[in-house]
């Protein structure tokens, strides 16, 4: 037994360290020292790490210059640690990660890019997904003076990266993946939990159905900022947006507690975009009270009502698509609905009173035009009266021809109101 221990020990000899201490270290093939029997007969361990010096450089690039490892043997490491310094930016996806299932042929494959900024310390990790590792650097459009790369294989795999808490991530920063579910304990059975669940569109759902009263809190003002919130001023309260950036309450009667609207062309009246025209002409017999309107060509549409009332029979007739022979007489200005509005509508309007239906057609032309409304107001004793209540629409960049013919002699009033809006389809 002596003898065979002698024969070990001399044929392990150039694979045997003995400490200062008595402890014995073992060499392996590669004579780094890896393993180690302490004085207590325990054994020594030590983490292994190898500096990859095939993928290494210090050598500053030239504009759009290429560095390219050659293959760095990755077997029997958990995990590649790159270490990268640049002063200027990177090509996109200029730091190119590739592995190969052998190094006599190579097979490169590309299994992670990043683009590096410049004057950024950066530092990855990656799983060795093949045995031969490799990088392939592409420097930006500017030289290089100040550029390394360094690489180490790791027997176990460190933290892939650190950041302050009060740091931005960026979307070039390393990363691991983590897939997480969220519960929450079920209400009045303890100790059981559900899956909180996402909606169809893959957002978190969400349904309240109590609010502590320690939330409820009185607000400064009305305004509420849309990128914070400022305040919950009750449960139930509604909010509309104004503008692009606030919000404001949604009142309520206080007496009937019915919510407080305003139609929406009295909204326009408030914009400065609402106009109108109001007047009078006392026609003869066979005088034709002739108006020609001229839709501006814009997205922005006019929504029109009128009245109309006649001391006497009368025929009025709208009719779209005219053609002005001879400009009329006489303009007409329409005024903004908020006399506190310098707005000033978009629309051009004239009128003329001509003796007769022959020299009404002289000056507009409508016999390509379509007649969209028509009626009679008055009869015998009795005025008459007409109105359109529903907006009508009317044509961009088109002409519209409103005509009053008397057919017995008196006074005609008319009033006509509009608003002009882009649409928002």
């Amino acid at each position: 037994m002596t003898e065979l221990r002698k024969t070990v020990l001399t044929d392990l000899t150039d694979d045997l360290e003995i400490n200062a201490d008595g402890s014995i270290n073992i060499r392996l093939g590669d004579g780094t020292t890896d393993v180690g029997v302490n004085t207590d007969g325990s054994l020594q361990s030590a983490l292994r790490t190898k500096v990859c010096t095939n993928n290494e450089t210090d050598t500053p690039l030239g504009a759009g210059g290429v560095f390219t490892g050659t293959p760095g043997d990755t077997f029997g490491y958990a995990s590649v640690l790159v270490t990268v310094f640049t002063d200027v930016a990177s090509a996109v996806d200029g730091l190119s990660i590739q592995f190969s299932k052998s190094d006599a042929p190579v097979d490169w494959h590309e299994s992670d890019a990043y683009t590096i900024a410049a004057g950024a310390y950066k530092t990855f990790t990656f799983q060795p997904v093949d045995r031969f590792f490799r990088i392939v650097y592409t420097n930006g459009a500017a030289p290089q003076t100040t550029f390394h790369i360094s690489v180490k294989f790791h027997s176990v795999a460190p933290k892939a990266s650190s950041h302050r808490m009060g740091d931005d991530i960026s979307g070039e920063d390393d990363a691991t993946l983590q897939k997480s579910i969220i519960a929450a304990e079920r209400p009045g059975t303890a100790g059981v939990y559900t899956n909180v669940q996402a909606t169809n569109s893959g957002n978190l759902k969400v349904s309240v159905e109590e609010l502590d009263g320690a939330l409820l809190t009185t607000d400064d003002d009305d305004d509420t900022d849309i990128d914070g919130l400022d305040s919950v001023r009750a449960v139930a309260s509604l909010y509309a947006r104004i503008d692009a950036d606030t919000v404001k309450p949604v009142r309520m009667d206080g007496s009937t507690h019915s919510l407080q609207i305003i139609d929406y062309d009295h909204h326009e009246i408030h914009s400065g975009s609402h106009y109108f025209i109001s007047g009078y002409a006392d026609l003869a017999i066979n005088h034709v009270l002739q108006f020609t309107w001229q839709m501006p060509n814009t997205a922005k549409w006019t929504h029109w009502v009128w009245e109309i009332s006649t001391e006497a029979e009368a025929l009025w007739q709208v009719y779209e698509g005219g053609t002005i022979t001879n400009p009329l007489a006489n303009a007409l200005t329409p005024l903004n609905n908020n006399r506190n509005s310098a707005n000033v509508s978009g629309t051009t309007m004239r009128y003329e009173d001509h003796a007769n239906l022959a020299g009404a057609n002289g000056d507009v032309d409508i016999s390509g035009a379509l007649l969209i409304e028509s009626g009679i107001a008055g009869a015998g004793k009795d005025a008459g009266f007409s109105d359109r209540g529903s907006e009508l629409v009317l044509k961009q960049n088109e002409l519209y021809v409103l005509r009053a013919t008397a057919t017995a002699a008196g006074f005609v009033n008319f009033n006509m109101e509009w608003y002009e809006h882009t649409d928002k389809d």
